[in-house]
C-alpha cells in the first residue's frame, strides 16, 4: 500500500523552547489515523507543521514527505506550499465560522477552492461547487450555494468546510476536532461524511480529537500525544483495549462516564497539561504519573520497531491490567423512585407554564411580513427543590432559550414564569433581584463570559459588590477554595488559567452570591475528557456541599445520565420526553429521545467493530 504521508523527526520550536519533539508517523494510502491527547499536547500544532501553516514565532524543523510532491515539506517556499495545501492535501478546521469568509456566498467559497489550482473555469467550478455541496448532504445545495455562512447553522458550516476541503480531492484529509461543538446527532452526521468522503477518494486521513469514542468510531490506527512527544501508538483496538502507557490509561478512565472510584467519583488524570515549555524534563508525564520513579527524570525509549506500534515507557502496565476504578452500574445521583418521574420533590421552586417564545427575523424583502420563529411552543416544566434536572436536546431545539426565560435575561411571548413562588415574567429588573440573588448561570465558554481585564478576585466578587455584600474579600477566598482554586489565583487574569481552571472561576462567580439554584448551560461540551471529569466531579460536589438545586443543558445524554436524576427531552420548542434518567436512556419512548441515545459515540459500541490481534513490540 502506497505511503502518502512521511513525517520524521518533526519538532517545533518557539525560539528555545520545542512545542513538538522528534515526532515521527506515517499514513498510507486509504489509512484512517486518529491522534490524540489534552488540549496543549501539541496535536495541532502536528498538523499545522505538517501543512507548513505555523504561526509567526514558530518554526519547524525535521522531515515531511508528501507522495508525488518534491521538494520535501519543511523548509519549501510559501509558493511551493500554497500549490500543495488544497490540492494535495488539506485540511478541516475546529471552528468553520472562523476558517469561512463571512463576506463570500458558500458557493462561492467552495468554487474559490476549485479555481485557485486552475483545474476548472469558473462555470464549471460553480457547477462542480453546488455538486459537492449535495455530496456532503446539505439541503437544497443550489439555494445554499447563494448563502453566506452566518445564515447557516453549525452542522451546515462544517459540511461547507468539508466540501471545500475535498473540492480537488486530496491525497491527505486532515481533521481538527471538526465535531467538537456540535450536538451528538450533527456530529454522527458529520463524522459520517468525514469518513465516506476520504474512502470515495481512498484519501488518506489524519483525524485530531480528544474525544476516544469518536476516534474509535472514525479511524483503524491511533497515535497518542503528550508534551509534544508521541507516548503510544497503535491499532484502535489495540490501544483502546489494552493500553500500555500509563497517559492513555488515564484518558481512557477519565473519558468512560461509566467508571467511578470508591467515592462515585469520575475517575481524573491527577493535576493539569502544563503550559507550553514548562513540561519536566525526561518523560513529559511523569509529574502526573502513578509509577514515576528516579529512572523517569531520563527520556524513555520507544519500544516498537516503528512508529505504528509501541509506547515510550519505563514502567509500561501489562496488556491485561484491567483500568482503574470499577463500571458502576448505575450513575451516584440515579437511584430514585419512579414515582418522581413527573412530580417536584420538596416543592417545585422553577415552575414553567404554557411558555411561547417567538423571535422576528429581519425583513428580507419589502414586501410580506418579516419571518417568524417559534423558539419555544407550549413549553411547561417544574422542578423540585433539591433536585437534579437535565434538559437535553439538539441545538435550535429551545434550550438555551428556556434557560435566558428562567434567569429573566429574556421576557417570554406568552406563558407564566415564577422562580421560588415569585413571577418572572412580566417582571422589571428592579422587580428580579430576588432572582440574581437565587439564581445563578455558568455559561458554556467560560473565555467569553470572563472580563479579560478584570482579575479574578473582581469577577468573583463583582455580583457581591452588586449585592453589597458585607464581606466580599472572605467570601472570594471561601469559593475560590470550595472550586479547588489557590488563593494565589485571585490576583490572575483568566487568560493566564487552562480551560478547566476558566470553567472553576464560572463556578465560583455563580457560587459567590449563595444561590438555591444553579443552571450550568453546556459548561464541559467544549473541554477534553479530563477536565470534562474534573468539572463534572467538582459540580457534583458542590451541589451537594451547598444543596442547590440543578438545571444543567446539554446535548449529551451520557453527561446527563451521570449528574441529573431526571432528564427532559426538547425538540422544536416543546418537551416531547421527561422521566428518570437511567429509564430514558436505557429504554426511551419517543423517536426523537431514540436518536439522541443512538447518536452518542461510546467506546464499547464504537470498539466493538475493532478486533483485530495485538502485533508484537
Amino acid at each position: 500500500m502506497t505511503t502518502v504521508l512521511t513525517v520524521d523527526g518533526l519538532s517545533v520550536h518557539a525560539g528555545s523552547t520545542t512545542l513538538v519533539d522528534d515526532l515521527g508517523l506515517q499514513i498510507r494510502r486509504g489509512e484512517r489515523v486518529g491522534l490524540i491527547g489534552e488540549s496543549g499536547s501539541g496535536k495541532t500544532l502536528t498538523a499545522l507543521g505538517i501543512l507548513g501553516l505555523l504561526p509567526e514565532g514558530l518554526a519547524a524543523t525535521g522531515t515531511v514527505r508528501l507522495a508525488g510532491v518534491e521538494p520535501e515539506l519543511v523548509g519549501a517556499s510559501e509558493r511551493q506550499l500554497a500549490d500543495v495545501r488544497g490540492r494535495q492535501m488539506a485540511m478541516v478546521f475546529q471552528e468553520p465560522m472562523t476558517a469561512l469568509n463571512p463576506s463570500m456566498r458558500v458557493g462561492a467559497q467552495v468554487a474559490e477552492a476549485i479555481t485557485i489550482h486552475g483545474a476548472r473555469t469558473d462555470r464549471e467550478a460553480r457547477r462542480t461547487a453546488v455538486e459537492l455541496l449535495g455530496q456532503v448532504r446539505l439541503p437544497d445545495p443550489a439555494a445554499l450555494a447563494r448563502a453566506y455562512p452566518h445564515q447557516l447553522s453549525g452542522g451546515q458550516r462544517q459540511r461547507v468546510v468539508l466540501a471545500i476541503a475535498l473540492a480537488n480531492d486530496p491525497a491527505l484529509l486532515i481533521c481538527d476536532e471538526p465535531s467538537t461543538a456540535l450536538d451528538v446527532t450533527v456530529q454522527a452526521q458529520v463524522l459520517d461524511l468525514v469518513v465516506s468522503g476520504v474512502e470515495a477518494r481512498s484519501a488518506a486521513l489524519l483525524f485530531i480529537t480528544h474525544d476516544l469514542a469518536v476516534v474509535a468510531t472514525v479511524c483503524e490506527r491511533v497515535l497518542v500525544m503528550y508534551g509534544g512527544r508521541l507516548v503510544e501508538a497503535g491499532t484502535v483496538h489495540d490501544v483502546l483495549t489494552a493500553p500500555r502507557h500509563p497517559y492513555t490509561r488515564g484518558l481512557l478512565a477519565a473519558s468512560d462516564l461509566e467508571r467511578v472510584d470508591e467515592r462515585g467519583r469520575l475517575m481524573t488524570i491527577p493535576g493539569s497539561v502544563p503550559p507550553a515549555g514548562q513540561f519536566p524534563a525526561g518523560c513529559v508525564f511523569r509529574n502526573r504519573c502513578p509509577r514515576a520513579t528516579a529512572e523517569c527524570e531520563t527520556v524513555p525509549p520507544w519500544s516498537g520497531r516503528d512508529r505504528d506500534s509501541g509506547f515510550a515507557c519505563f514502567h509500561p502496565y501489562g496488556a491485561d491490567e484491567p483500568l482503574p476504578g470499577p463500571v458502576a452500574p448505575r450513575s451516584p445521583v440515579a437511584a430514585i423512585a419512579d414515582d418522581l418521574e413527573d412530580t417536584a420533590r420538596g416543592g417545585a421552586v422553577v415552575s414553567v407554564r404554557d411558555v411561547h417564545r417567538t423571535y422576528r427575523r429581519p425583513r428580507t424583502s419589502l414586501r410580506g411580513r418579516p419571518p417568524v420563529v417559534h423558539a419555544l411552543r407550549g413549553m411547561d416544566l417544574e422542578v423540585g427543590a433539591g433536585e437534579r434536572v437535565g434538559i437535553v436536546g439538539e441545538s435550535g431545539s429551545g434550550k438555551s432559550t428556556l434557560l435566558r426565560l428562567v434567569a429573566g435575561l429574556e421576557q417570554p411571548t406568552s406563558g407564566q414564569i415564577s422562580v421560588l413562588g415569585q413571577a418572572v415574567s412580566g417582571q422589571r429588573e428592579p422587580q428580579l433581584r430576588f432572582l440574581r440573588e437565587n439564581l445563578q448561570l455558568v455559561f458554556q465558554d467560560p473565555m467569553s463570559s470572563l472580563d479579560p481585564r478584570m482579575r479574578v478576585r473582581d469577577i468573583v466578587a463583582e455580583p457581591l459588590v452588586t449585592q453589597r455584600h458585607r464581606r466580599p474579600a472572605e467570601r472570594v477566598r471561601e469559593v475560590l477554595e470550595a472550586v479547588g482554586l489557590d488563593h494565589s489565583a485571585a490576583d490572575r487574569y483568566p487568560h493566564q488559567f487552562s480551560g478547566g481552571q476558566r470553567q472553576r472561576i464560572s463556578i465560583a462567580r455563580a457560587l459567590a452570591p449563595d444561590p438555591r439554584i444553579l443552571v450550568a448551560d453546556e459548561p464541559v461540551s467544549a473541554l477534553d475528557v479530563s477536565l470534562r471529569a474534573q468539572v463534572l466531579n467538582l459540580i457534583n460536589d458542590l451541589v451537594d456541599r451547598f444543596a442547590l438545586t440543578l438545571v444543567f443543558v446539554s446535548h449529551d445524554l451520557a453527561v446527563v445520565r451521570h449528574l441529573c436524576e431526571r432528564v427532559v427531552v426538547v425538540h422544536e420548542g416543546v418537551v416531547v420526553e421527561s422521566g428518570p434518567t437511567d429509564r430514558i436512556y436505557a429504554a426511551p419512548e419517543h423517536p426523537y429521545t431514540r436518536q439522541l441515545v443512538g447518536a452518542i459515540p461510546t467506546l464499547r459500541r464504537a470498539l466493538a467493530g475493532h478486533d483485530a490481534p495485538r502485533p508484537e513490540v
